[in-house]
C-alpha cells in the first residue's frame, strides 16, 4: 500500500512541474510577442533617429501608443508623419519594404 501512494505522490509532484513549465513557457512566449515592433514602428523609429538625431533616442523606446499621440514635440516631423511615410513605402513597395524591415 504504501508503495502505491509513493508513486501516486511523484505523478502529482511530476504533473505540477509540468504544468509550472507549460505556463512559464506561455508567459514568455506572451512577453516575448508583445515587445516585438512592427516592421512599420521599425521603419518611423529610424526615420525619427535620423531626424532627431541620437539624442533623442530615448524618446523610441516609449510605447507605441505614446509616441503616435504625441503631437506636441517635435512640431515639424511628428512621428505620425514618420510613421504615415513608412505605410505608404510599405504600400508602394511591398517586396522593398519587407525586404528592408520584415513583416
Amino acid at each position: 500500500m504504501g508503495n502505491i501512494k509513493t508513486k501516486s505522490n511523484k505523478n502529482k509532484i511530476l504533473i505540477y512541474f509540468i504544468t509550472a513549465i507549460v505556463i512559464t513557457a506561455i508567459i514568455l512566449t506572451i512577453i516575448f510577442f508583445s515587445t516585438r515592433k512592427s516592421a512599420l514602428e521599425k521603419c518611423a523609429d529610424v526615420g525619427f533617429i535620423y531626424i532627431w538625431g541620437e539624442q533623442n533616442k530615448a524618446y523610441i523606446s516609449k510605447s507605441f501608443k505614446e509616441k503616435i499621440s504625441d503631437n506636441k514635440n517635435f512640431k515639424d516631423f511628428p512621428y505620425t508623419k514618420l510613421f504615415g511615410i513608412c505605410d505608404q513605402s510599405q504600400q508602394q513597395y511591398p517586396e522593398k519594404f519587407k525586404e528592408k524591415w520584415g513583416k
